[in-house]
């Protein structure tokens, strides 16, 4: 199986054509995410001149639209970032590849941390903005469950009484404020990572300013360091994988558990037409079960990729899986999750697909899907 990995990983890595790719499919990802900043704004601005005519529709309508636009815009951000350090991170393979053995040490070392202290200083936008795009996004994307929490158990119905209802109020609070603490200390991961990448770049820097001024005993040091803090950042960046992957599982299980009985219950209260059935409540509720089922899958998708970049992090940073100096990166002797990391770094197809389904696009239609026949009444301006 080494030996397998090892083909595909020497097959897919060419840096100038990983290079090319890289940036290709970040741009149709930004380009996706400002499409849905620029909606969520269009829509914000609509229900905002709405003025009292808002309190006609779903109250925390604006501040799912705020939590979108926010999101859409970290995550701008966060790509692009992104694609700067691969892009970088791929420069300076390229150089690896046509220098090493052409310019002397010191200036192949000095160009080296150079590319190196740009890239980890991209790396540490990246982290900082993925935090608050992760936090947002699922802040707008669990709205569904307050919404499907509402039309279940918290409309006035015969069968419930306000002590049932006030409970179930409780128990969706809770709910929502584990969401939110527990995105908040992935931030806090995340804001730890970007501070040691932010020193892994400034050491890159020394080290290549020491090259430059002939001082190779400094240089050395200093390049040893930027590795230090570098694996430093990677080990916080798998802990804050597994929470995130963690927390993705567990929203999967609420959804099928309390997201399929809240349908249900939706169901049977409008076949005893306790919602007065209508061309309206017809709308609303086929928006609400096409929006649970993509918001249901797209958090499903996304627990399984990153419980698997959990895994493939936390088994590079291993002891098991130490690199192997003695050859190359997609050599034999490397084991096969550094094979299989490599393929996943020089194959962003696969990445930006998941993050393009399961993030602006899935966001797209959480927007479609919450703005009802009445929230679009609210927001038609008036004649």
């Amino acid at each position: 199986m080494g030996n397998d990995w090892s083909t595909i990983c020497q097959a897919v890595s060419g840096a100038g054509k990983s290079r090319a790719s890289a940036t290709s499919v970040s741009a149709v990802l930004i380009s996706c995410w400002c499409t849905t900043a620029l909606a969520g704004v269009l829509v914000c601005a609509l229900w905002w001149k709405a003025g009292d005519r808002r309190k006609k529709a779903w109250p925390l309508y604006g501040r799912f639209v705020l939590l979108l636009v926010f999101a859409s815009i970290a995550g701008s951000i966060y790509s692009g970032a992104s694609m700067s350090f691969k892009d970088t991170v791929f420069q300076s393979e390229q150089f690896h590849n046509e220098n090493q053995n052409r310019l002397s040490f010191k200036e192949y070392r000095s160009k080296q941390a150079s590319l190196y202290a740009e890239a980890y200083s991209w790396n540490a936008v990246a982290a900082i903005f993925y935090g608050f795009k992760v936090l947002f996004m699922f802040s707008a994307k669990i709205q569904i469950m307050d919404r499907l929490v509402f039309f279940s158990y918290l409309m006035p119905s015969p069968s419930l009484t306000q002590q049932y209802r006030d409970r179930v109020l409780k128990i969706q609070d809770c709910f929502f404020y584990f969401i939110y603490f527990s995105c908040a200390a992935g931030c806090c991961l995340l804001f730890a990572q970007a501070y040691h990448d932010q020193l892994s770049s400034s050491k890159f820097f020394d080290a290549s300013k020491a090259y430059n001024e002939g001082n190779i005993g400094l240089g050395n040091q200093s390049y040893t360091d930027a590795f230090k803090f570098r694996d430093e950042g990677e080990f916080i960046r798998s802990f804050q994988l597994i929470l995130e992957g963690c927390v993705l599982a567990f929203i999967v299980l609420v959804f099928v558990i309390v997201g399929g009985r809240c349908i249900m219950r939706i169901h049977r209260q409008m076949q005893r037409s306790l919602l007065n059935p209508s061309k309206d409540t017809d709308d609303l509720q086929l928006k609400m079960y096409c929006t649970v089922g993509v918001v249901f899958v797209s958090f499903l998708i996304r627990s399984a990729f990153i419980l698997y970049l959990a895994a493939l992090s936390s088994s590079i940073n291993s002891r098991e899986c130490v690199f192997n100096p003695q050859c190359k990166r997609c050599g034999s002797c490397q084991c096969s999750w550094r094979h299989l990391y490599v393929w996943n770094e020089y194959t962003p197809q696969l990445e930006t697909a998941i993050n393009l389904v399961s993030s602006p696009v899935t966001l797209l239609a959480v927007l479609w899907g919450m703005t009802s026949v009445r929230i679009r009444q609210v927001c038609t301006p008036r004649s």
